[in-house]
């Protein structure tokens, strides 16, 4: 009898831990049931409302510690609650996909956003606009690395990624276009700086050759500079700096020209003047050196001489024809020289009064 009793006590033992076992069993099945209805709704909500979705699925995972707490090996032992659980884990997937998509959509747009500034050369703008992409990517990434498997996300990530490249080439451009325009304006300075010396001299030279070529030397001088000057401004993208200085430069130029041009104009007109002037005393010379004003008396008087000794050849009284020739003898002086004096008979004729010759009638008739 005492025997039997031990046995019988030693079986009750070994049944009451089965027995437990398949209670706890049995009541973590249900309480992870009613979970799966949580994970049932929060499907249907992820793609409409992923707050109300979020909300839906916690209390989906609620349930789940809840059973796992009962019976810590459910997801092994319990076939139902794997295969669920693994069909749950998707649906939190579309959760957190469908909560980083505005994420990346907004940061997308960002990108876009920085390309655009990039194509302006807007290098602040295109700099501040993909920071907030990379923030905002890292967010997404951040809460589901699974949204690079919808649709086309991963690829435009990945080329507004290689964005970054572009725009520390497009940086590195600019600093260069920065330092040619800086050497640019210092060029334009120091030419400046030497036209303004060059108006100085300009406004103090003469017309003469000197002084042209001095002003002209500089004008050369700051042409040679100008083009050292515009070969640095060509790849330095300009800027409002750079053009006043050029502007400034241009100016000055301009106004030396002119002053040189007035300068050169005015030795053109005293050279001709000169000229002029040389070529008078040269027409005045000119008959002075060939016998000068009594030559030409002395052959006026030839001429006029010639008339008279017809008439006297011709026959007549005598007397009166010599005594009317030598009463009416006239006195013809030259103009030019006192000492040269031609004396003609008044009779028919010529004769030379006060350097011309003149027709006088004869007495005789």
């Amino acid at each position: 009898m005492k025997n039997r009793m031990l046995a019988i006590a030693s079986l009750a033992l070994m049944v009451t831990p089965v027995m437990a076992q398949d209670t706890a069993a049995t009541a973590a099945d249900g309480v992870f049931r009613s979970g799966v209805a949580y994970c049932n709704q929060a499907s249907k909500l992820s793609r409409a409302d992923t707050a109300a979705a979020r909300e839906q699925f916690n209390r989906y995972l609620s349930h789940l510690e809840q059973a796992r707490v009962i019976q810590p090996g459910l997801l092994e032992t319990n076939s139902f609650a794997a295969r669920e659980h693994r069909r749950c884990q998707l649906v939190e997937d579309n959760i957190a996909r469908a909560e980083a998509m505005p994420l990346v959509e907004e940061g997308l747009a960002r990108c876009n956003a920085a390309r655009d500034a990039l194509e302006r050369a807007d290098l602040n703008t295109a700099n501040a606009a993909f920071e907030q992409f990379q923030q905002q990517r890292d967010q997404a990434l951040a809460i589901t690395p699974t949204v690079l498997r919808v649709g086309s996300v991963g690829v435009r990530l990945r080329v507004c990624d290689r964005l970054v490249e572009k725009i520390a080439l497009a940086q590195a451009q600019q600093q260069l276009q920065q330092q040619r325009r800086d050497r640019a304006q210092a060029a334009y300075s120091t030419a400046l700086a030497s036209c303004d010396a060059g108006r100085e001299l300009a406004a103090a030279s003469s017309p003469t050759t000197n002084g042209i070529k001095a002003v002209a030397g500089v004008v050369q001088r700051l042409a040679v500079a100008q083009n050292e000057a515009e070969k640095l401004a060509a790849g330095s993208g300009r800027g409002a700096a750079l053009s006043l200085a050029q502007g400034r430069f241009n100016q000055c130029q301009a106004q030396l020209m002119a002053t040189l041009e007035r300068l050169q104009q005015a030795q053109r007109l005293a050279l001709a003047q000169a000229a002029s002037a040389r070529e008078a005393a040269e027409a005045v010379a000119t008959p002075m050196a060939n016998g000068g004003p009594v030559d030409a008396m002395a052959d006026a008087a030839s001429a006029a001489e010639a008339p008279r000794a017809a008439d006297r050849a011709r026959p007549g009284p005598a007397a009166p024809a010599a005594a009317s020739q030598d009463s009416a003898v006239t006195t013809v002086s030259g103009t030019e020289n006192a000492d040269s004096v031609a004396v003609l008979p008044a009779a028919a004729g010529s004769i030379l009064r006060g350097g011309e010759v003149v027709q006088v009638a004869d007495p005789s008739l």
